[in-house]
């Protein structure tokens, strides 16, 4: 494990291994707070602090986004720091990536995680499915 200084005063944990982001540590008024949602048609899946729908692309490897160029912009990536999980999800289990382009990801179970262009407000769930490769972060997902 080591510790690096951010820009903005925050504390990040790194991972020496992966090279990965595990935690932020600031102050508790600048966590990021994730929701658990409910839907009929997808039971309780994960939204962020403002309800905006969460997804995951099975085409992803491990840590890795595969979702580039023209489907970054249908599929913007989510980031966040100093993640506040919802219930049922695992702290433990969020952590932030750098992709190709530079931008920050952040990723739960080595997932990368993005919104859909087409949700317009908080509680829309529709890129559940779309080219059956698109899906929302369910609790159960990636559950072993």
């Amino acid at each position: 494990r080591a510790y690096v200084l951010n820009r903005d005063l925050s504390i990040a944990r790194v991972n020496v291994k992966t090279f990965s982001i595990t935690d932020i540590i600031q102050d508790d008024s600048k966590k990021y707070k994730l929701k658990r949602l409910r839907s009929d048609k997808v039971e309780t899946y994960l939204a962020d602090q403002e309800g905006m729908t969460l997804y995951y692309f099975t085409k992803d490897d491990s840590s890795v986004s595969n979702c580039k160029g023209q489907c970054s912009e249908i599929w913007p990536p989510f980031h966040a720091d100093n993640i506040i999980s919802a219930k049922g999800f695992n702290k433990k289990e969020f952590k932030t990536i750098i992709r190709d382009d530079g931008q920050k990801q952040t990723t739960y179970k080595g997932h990368p995680l993005y919104y859909f262009v087409k949700d317009k407000q908080a509680g829309d769930i529709n890129g559940q499915g779309v080219n059956n490769v698109w899906f929302v972060l369910g609790k159960k997902v990636f559950e072993e």
